[in-house]
């Protein structure tokens, strides 16, 4: 028994299973794991009814590719941050549904966090600079936060809305 037999979703429904691995479905299909990640990565070095047997058992198996190990092996996490000051009303409510929609769009997850402040003052730094996101997409209203400096060093590239940072370039 393969090691989702026991559980098919619905028809036209997908519900991934975590427990499956890469190493499952090179089995199903009869491959190498080299050959399922070529499959998953887009490769033409893959013979085509060999790429449409490894599709298959990703399709059979309802596999779904760990996004930490991908952004590990290409050094890219597909990721945007977004950090804002904080998250309430219309505004912030849109400029959330759409960077969703764009991330999406453009293949990028989008991983949103509030810049709350901490007991010693200082805004949440631990987004910028993490390894966690591949760009970021920031809220900052004051351009002397102490956050806009770190963005500024982080190397991480950045949008900031709502101050003009112009000044501070240089």
């Amino acid at each position: 028994m393969t090691p989702n037999e026991h559980s098919k979703p619905e028809a036209g429904r997908f519900e991934p299973d975590n427990s499956v691995s890469i190493r499952d479905v090179a089995i199903a299909a009869g491959v190498s794991i080299a050959t399922v990640s070529r499959v998953i990565n887009g490769s033409t070095m893959v013979a085509q009814p060999t790429a449409a047997r490894v599709r298959e058992a990703i399709r059979r198996l309802n596999y779904v590719p760990n996004a930490l190990a991908q952004a590990l092996s290409s050094r890219g996490s597909r990721v945007l941050g977004l950090a804002l000051p904080r998250f309430h009303g219309e505004f912030m409510t849109w400029l959330l549904h759409g960077a969703d929609e764009e991330a999406t769009r453009l293949g990028y997850h989008l991983m949103m966090t509030t810049i709350a402040k901490s007991d010693d003052g200082h805004a949440r730094r631990q987004i910028v600079g993490s390894a966690l996101i591949d760009a970021l997409l920031v809220v900052i209203t004051d351009a002397e936060d102490p956050l806009a400096h770190d963005v500024a060093e982080s190397g991480v590239p950045t949008v900031i809305l709502d101050t003009d940072m112009s000044a501070r370039a240089g």
